[in-house]
């Protein structure tokens, strides 16, 4: 959100240059910026954020025993969130596949200007 006033001020100024930070801003620069932002969210998203909630539930399975909490088999409980983590992502593109391949029943010609027509 904080690089939208940037990238719109570089825009209506096509470059800019700021001697505090010595990057000359443009607007190759603030696709890069904006690339690099989405990769990162992307990671975060579908990566560290299941790998985060899978991790937690294998721990929280040694908390429903009666036993005390043991802090081994640290990486056998990773190893199945990883795996965990990587079927989620494959059921996810799976899914998103299946949806862009079967469309709606009801074929449209898409001209030029009419390409969302089928949101109507």
């Amino acid at each position: 959100m904080l690089l939208i006033p940037i990238d719109v001020f570089v825009t209506s100024r096509l470059e800019f240059s700021q001697s505090a930070i010595d990057v000359r801003i443009n607007r190759n620069f603030m696709r890069t910026l904006f690339i690099y932002c989405y990769i990162i969210l992307m990671i975060l998203t579908f990566v560290l954020l299941p790998l985060s909630y899978f991790y937690s539930e294998e721990r929280s399975l040694d908390y429903e025993v009666d036993i005390d909490y043991n802090r081994g088999n640290i990486k056998k409980k990773l190893s199945k969130s990883l795996k965990k983590t990587f079927v989620f992502n494959v059921i996810l593109i799976t899914f998103l596949l299946f949806c862009l391949i079967f469309r709606s029943q009801e074929k449209i010609k898409f001209e030029h200007g009419n390409e969302v027509e089928w949101v109507k």
